[in-house]
């Protein structure tokens, strides 16, 4: 008797340990949850290729192309809006960014959807706590492209293993009707023919299995979030979908519970060949991975309203972590107006207003900001009509594509040389532009690559033929040249600095008319060159 008291006090003592760890664990969780919430994220990894997934595997093109992408260090962006909690709200994120051809419809649930996670505090929070729970494992990336090709992972001849599986039952039976040896010995050499095909199909069955088991993750964390009656507009989403993939889920949950079942069992791997005797596993998970096929459609929107939710949660988040922000508003002229605008990866931001009615010129001389400028017009840009969040007090704007030409680097494996490269990119503006829609150019130091007499020809040449086309561009550039022989086309902007006796100071602020000033000696200067080089360059600029 003693001995069942001690018994009952340990099980006690293990279920209360146990218990207030476990409620320790989940409030240390609900703080780091809170906390996150309108922090700047902080990624140890920025590997974006397996974020890529979902985008790489959608049908459509990408509205803002791989140039244009690289050339704004969109990746770094991305990075700094990004603080999803799951690898679906991530590759969600990532494709959104790139998505700028949203109806003014779309627009608007998206920042109905944000605004709510950013005034529901305690659903939002609930919300995290199970997007956490799916997190981000390297297995859940994946589940786009596997989704894609799931016909491959059928283990075949699904007929065949259904005559296999009943054939034993039938020998059983004809045994016992007839008395006949001879069925005791067709059934015996079924159960071995069974058992040598799960062994042959086993390792593939299991590698597949594990997959699936992510593809319930989705499913499990869908459920919980439907369970929440959340009014939020993805949110509702859900319902639908889960109906047609409850049984998906089940028959998933069912063979994975088995497989561990068996593992763990005293029988241990007998057992599991034994069960696979029967091909139950075999012909249970191709039920499953047909049910997947015949609801792909309903798994996928799943997968996009979870990762929206998150994606939501995230965009508010970032709205919090940056000194200020604006939704931009759309209207029909083929104009911008930009009221102290910034660059979201700058720390310490200096803010520029805009009011960019016609085709301009940006000079200014050397790291005075003309090329930060550009890149915060352009990625602003691109977030006022992907995410719907501008870094600026104001934004007005059309609904446009944006396409560049900027960050320009030699391809030795191609053998491009900088010139045939940059050509390329301005090549394929022009062959972007279109009368239907609108487009923002973004040009920084158009054909730095060649001499300077052809440069001005061929650059002046560029500018007036874009001047005609359905576009707002916008180019920075040190020949002064082109703003004089482009006046009548082209505003003029300009940055400067402020000259010392020791240093050169910029204030970066964007100031109207062309550059009257250059530095580039005065930087050889103040960096240290020999004076010699110094007092040659000031004679050769006077002549």
């Amino acid at each position: 008797m003693e001995g069942i008291i001690v018994l009952v006090v340990i099980v006690l003592m293990y279920l209360i340990i146990s218990n207030y760890y476990r409620m320790q664990w989940e409030k240390q969780n609900r703080k780091r949850i809170k906390e996150s919430f309108g922090r700047k994220p902080e990624h140890k990894e920025k590997e974006s290729k397996r974020i890529r997934f979902y985008l790489e595997s959608q049908p459509q093109e990408t509205d803002v192309d791989d140039i244009t992408w690289n050339d704004l260090s969109m990746d770094e962006v991305f990075w700094r809006v990004n603080n999803c909690a799951s690898s679906a709200g991530e590759e969600i994120l990532y494709d959104t960014m790139h998505r700028t051809k949203k109806s003014t419809e779309e627009l608007e649930e998206l920042e109905k959807s944000v605004k709510y996670f950013s005034e529901q505090e305690e659903e939002r929070n609930q919300i995290l706590t199970y997007l956490l729970q799916m997190g981000k494992k390297e297995a859940s990336y994946y589940i786009p492209p596997y989704m894609t090709t799931i016909e491959e992972n059928r283990l075949g001849c699904t007929i065949i293993l259904r005559i296999l599986q009943i054939l034993p039952i039938v020998f059983l039976f004809g045994f016992v009707i007839f008395r006949d040896l001879t069925f005791i010995g067709l059934f015996g050499g079924n159960i071995l023919v069974n058992v040598v095909i799960y062994v042959l199909m086993k390792m593939r069955y299991e590698t597949n299995l594990s997959m699936l088991g992510t593809l319930c993750s989705i499913l499990n964390v869908a459920k919980k979030l439907d369970k929440l009656e959340c009014e939020e507009y993805f949110c509702r989403k859900l319902k639908e979908p889960l109906q047609r993939l409850r049984r998906t889920g089940g028959m998933i949950e069912k063979l994975q519970s088995l497989q561990t079942t068996m593992l763990s069992s005293e029988l241990g791997v007998l057992g599991d060949y034994i069960l696979g005797a029967t091909l139950w596993q075999l012909t249970a998970y191709n039920k499953s991975i047909g049910m997947l096929i015949r609801y792909r459609a309903e798994y996928m929107k799943l997968y996009e309203m979870v990762g929206a939710i998150d994606m939501a949660i995230s965009i508010a988040s970032f709205r919090i972590s940056v000194p200020f922000y604006a939704t931009p508003k759309f209207w029909e002229k083929n104009e911008v107006e930009l009221e102290e605008a910034y660059h979201p990866l700058i720390e310490q931001p200096v803010c520029n207003s805009m009011k960019w009615e016609r085709n301009c010129i940006i000079t200014g001389s050397n790291a005075s900001g003309k090329s930060t400028f550009i890149k915060a017009v352009a990625v602003n840009a691109i977030l006022a009509q992907s995410i719907h969040t501008c870094m600026a007090r104001n934004v007005k704007m059309p609904h446009v594509d944006v396409i560049t030409s900027m960050a320009v680097q030699d391809d030795i494996m191609s053998g491009d040389s900088y010139f045939i490269k940059e050509i390329k990119y301005l090549k394929r503006m022009l062959e972007h532009l279109n009368s239907k829609r609108g487009t923002i150019c973004i040009i920084d130091e158009i054909l730095r690559g060649t001499n300077t007499k052809e440069r001005i020809a061929a650059s002046r040449a560029i500018m007036e033929y874009l001047s005609g086309e359905n576009c707002l561009v916008m180019v920075a550039s040190h020949d002064q040249e082109l703003t004089v022989l482009l006046q009548d086309m082209y505003d003029n902007y300009h940055f400067t600095e402020k000259i010392g006796q020791q240093d050169i100071s910029f204030d970066y602020k964007l100031y109207s008319g062309p550059a009257t000033s250059n530095n580039a000696i005065r930087l050889l200067e103040y960096t240290g060159f020999p004076e010699k080089i110094i007092a040659d360059a000031k004679v050769n600029a006077e002549i």
